[in-house]
């Protein structure tokens, strides 16, 4: 593997890294999960399985659509997203923080800086174009089908996931709400920014 390649690879890699630590925050913020956790917290109970069992059931699920829809976008960076994200979820959680830092407006705070820290994240992960998460490369994949942007076809996806799962009895909060608003036009936002000011640079 050439060093650019092995460039790519560490970007994308701390970019899944900050994706779990911005799940994390978000998490800390407790006013709702992202809207795939919600459909994932209405099913898992139903189907008689663990909710970690659920979540990955879905996000392989996610991986083969991506990889029907277009193989290039699966690679081996796909899995890497699973692990590292979850490595950053963990990292987060390490820090042992208080509860009493995420009461009112304090929640609030940590849930902005959260979903910040998550687009970020996924933005510098596209950024290589050396892979994506099983998530994006279904959003990457319908692209190729249709005329809708990126935000647009996330908004879609999570709204589906999101009505899915209440109607399932999953639990959500003004927090998935922000999620399913924000996520998609910020993450844009930043890998415009990305791209223009490093995109150029990075891998010379």
């Amino acid at each position: 593997m050439d060093k650019k390649k092995i460039k790519k690879y560490i970007v994308f890699i701390l970019g899944s890294f900050i994706m779990g630590v911005g799940i994390g925050l978000c998490n800390f913020a407790n006013l709702g999960v992202d809207p795939m956790s919600v459909l994932v917290l209405g099913t898992y109970q139903r189907l008689h399985v663990s909710f970690g069992m659920m979540n990955l059931l879905i996000s392989l699920l996610q991986l083969l659509i991506a990889y029907l829809l277009d193989k290039k976008n699966v690679t081996i960076a796909t899995l890497l997203a699973m692990i590292f994200v979850s490595v950053g979820i963990d990292t987060f959680g390490l820090l042992h923080l208080s509860e009493a830092l995420s009461v009112f407006p304090f929640d609030y705070l940590w849930l902005l800086g959260g979903i910040a820290v998550y687009c970020f994240g996924i933005a510098l992960s596209q950024l290589p174009h050396c892979g994506y998460t099983s998530y994006d490369g279904v959003i990457f994949g319908l692209q190729k089908y249709t005329n809708f942007s990126y935000h647009t076809i996330r908004w879609g996806i999570d709204l589906t996931f999101l009505v899915s799962g209440i109607l399932l009895k999953g639990t959500a909060g003004i927090g998935t709400l922000m999620i399913l608003l924000l996520a998609g036009r910020l993450i844009e936002i930043f890998y415009e920014l990305l791209e223009k000011y490093v995109g150029g640079t990075l891998w010379h």
